[in-house]
Order: structure tokens, then sequence, then C-alpha cells
């Protein structure tokens, strides 16, 4: 069971306490991937967001973000499968859960 608020998860019943607050948190296979609130980033140049954890802790991946842009980061969930969600700079974005990797990025402005 994982359950989250502000900056605290709980995963299997032991507490984590990640540097951001979360916005959304997505189970796949033995792994735990994090959505951080984006305005949490809002002093960084880039912020990447999207962070991948075994069930014990252990950072996996950071996601690609669609650009180079200083601005980017992601802003909200489309689907949990496929792991899609939006960028602030107008992308929608879909993202492999195995590695972080962009596997298909659409400008929609």
């Amino acid at each position: 069971m994982i359950e989250f608020s502000q900056g605290k998860l709980k995963v299997d019943g032991l507490l984590w306490e990640l540097e951001y607050p979360i916005i959304d948190v997505i189970e796949f296979e033995k792994a735990v991937i994090v959505l951080f609130d984006p305005d949490a980033g809002l002093n960084m140049n880039q912020f990447a967001n999207l962070v991948c954890y075994t069930r014990s802790c252990e950072k996996l991946w950071i996601a690609e973000l669609p650009t180079s842009k200083s601005s980017d980061t992601y802003c909200g969930m489309i689907s949990k499968n496929p792991l899609a969600l939006y960028s602030f700079c107008s992308y929608d974005v879909e993202i492999d859960p195995r590695n972080g990797k962009i596997l298909k990025k659409t400008f929609t402005k």
C-alpha cells in the first residue's frame, strides 16, 4: 500500500521523507514513480520532477524532459497506463516506466 502527503511517502509501512512535495504516485512492477509538485522547483533552471524509486527508496531514474528550456517541468498526469504527462512547455509526453526515457512527445500549443 502506498500513501503520500506533502513530501512524505509511505510504502509498505515504511515512511520516506523526500525532498519535495508530491502530487502523484504510481506503482510500477517493483518500483514507485513519484511526480513532485512542479512549483517546488521554481528556483531551479529546469526541474526534472518525475523520479522512480525502488520500494526501499533507492533512486532508479529521473525522467527526461521534452525540452532543454529552463522553465520546463512536468505539471501533471494524463494517464498512468501508458505513463503520460503534460509539461509546462506545452508537450504531452509518454514515458517508458522502466527507464524514464521519452517514448513519444507531442507539441500541443
